[in-house]
């Protein structure tokens, strides 16, 4: 994923702006990618249970359509729900594999309509999940390493 962060850097450094078709025509595709694989059981099958080589290419692939995207909302000034969003993502990432697991396991063979209570749930406590380990662990050590630097300054 190194390339990824050194590429949003340059984006970033260089005020990179992408037109409006180049970016919807990333999330589109993106989000086709997404769907197909979501909803062609030979295609779930191989993200759940086939070779790890294809899930990390689909990994790595998926990221180019949203480049778009990225460059143009790395440049929008945040306001400060949104700095709050951006830390809660990272534990929402990590979170969500823990969760992922016993949701693949219990419910990876059922049909698409007969999921959806399920990934329901599964989102909501996700959603939940991070925001306690956000608020009872990161932000007190955020600042804590705030106040740290500030007295070593």
């Amino acid at each position: 994923y190194l390339p990824y962060f050194i590429l949003g850097m340059i984006i970033y450094l260089n005020k990179i702006k992408t037109s409006k078709f180049m970016i919807f025509t990333g999330l589109f595709l993106f989000l086709t990618i997404l769907s197909l694989h979501y909803f062609i059981p030979v295609l779930s099958k191989l993200v759940l249970y086939g070779s790890n080589a294809y899930l990390e290419t689909l990994n790595m692939i998926l990221p180019i359509f949203l480049i778009p995207f990225i460059s143009f909302n790395v440049l929008q000034k945040s306001n400060k729900f949104d700095r709050h969003l951006g830390n809660l993502s990272y534990t929402v990432y990590l979170f969500h594999w823990t969760l992922l697991i016993p949701y693949s396991y219990y419910f990876a063979d059922l049909s698409f309509s007969n999921r959806i209570p399920y990934a329901l749930i599964y989102l909501f406590c996700v959603v939940l999940g991070s925001l306690i380990i956000y608020q009872l662990f990161e932000k007190p050590i955020e600042k804590m390493r705030k106040n740290f630097l500030i007295k070593r300054s």
